[in-house]
């Protein structure tokens, strides 16, 4: 991503950012609206808008602020997904997080949120996604019962979809803890948890300490330090990780680009 506000952090900050994905978005419907957050009503304005369906990290301000900046407005609405749940996906962000993607879980329901995007909001987006590069996610339309606090419904909305697969964890995947879902079939990790599996599978010298007063946390830090400073070492590492992917068929995803 161009001029990157997290590359202005230090080191510190941009490890707790990691951390932190997929950075707290609020339970209910919001506009941002010039990098604040204001509730949303039911006559937002969203004509000319298209919906997209935000999994992990987009559902909230703090990464809208990022992408977008402080001039833009989009509103966030909440939605409901059946037969569908939101798992590791099997990449490493450029942040250093493990990032999130939508998989097929018969009988589960997931609380997510739609991004409505104007037409240059959804190319930037697409840049932010990787569409159209080596590992980048697909972008194309979901045909699953999407329920929408201000629409009621959502007919076919766009996604995107891990085009490097779903992180695969003793014979499955593996979901957010932190995001929402009923019936939920899958175990769960947390964010720092799926970082330190990534890590402990892919580069176990990273997760071992030769010290004596080492601790977990610290060599936590010190892997995802690791991957931030070195693009070569993350290039490294998801060339490994695909041999701990598995590829997603999601029932009634059309691709677009």
């Amino acid at each position: 991503m161009k001029d990157d506000p997290l590359l202005k952090l230090s080191d510190a900050e941009r490890i707790a950012w990691a951390k932190s994905y997929p950075f707290d978005p609020p339970r209910d419907g919001y506009v941002y609206r010039h990098g604040e957050v204001h509730p949303i009503t039911p006559d937002v304005d969203l004509d000319g808008r298209t919906p997209v369906i935000a999994v992990g990290s987009n559902r909230g301000p703090r990464q809208l602020k990022r992408k977008y900046g402080d001039n833009a407005v989009v509103p966030v609405t909440r939605i409901e997904i059946d037969h569908a749940d939101v798992v590791y996906s099997a990449s490493i962000a450029p942040y250093g997080s493990v990032p999130a993607t939508l998989y097929p879980s018969e009988g589960t329901t997931v609380h997510l949120h739609a991004t409505w995007l104007d037409a240059p909001q959804l190319e930037a987006m697409h840049l932010t996604e990787g569409i159209g590069q080596p590992g980048g996610y697909q972008f194309g339309t979901i045909d699953l019962p999407v329920r929408c606090e201000v629409t009621g419904t959502i007919d076919r909305p766009h996604m995107y979809l891990s085009g490097r697969g779903v992180f695969w964890i003793d014979g499955g995947p593996v979901a957010f803890e932190a995001i929402q879902a009923d019936n939920r079939r899958y175990p769960t990790l947390r964010q720092e948890e799926a970082i330190a599996m990534v890590l402990g599978r892919l580069a176990p010298e990273d997760a071992q300490d030769d010290t004596l007063d080492g601790t977990l946390d610290d060599m936590l830090d010190e892997g995802i330090l690791k991957v931030l400073k070195h693009e070569g070492h993350r290039e490294s590492l998801l060339n490994r990780l695909k041999d701990h992917a598995s590829p997603i068929a999601m029932p009634g995803f059309t691709v677009i680009r």
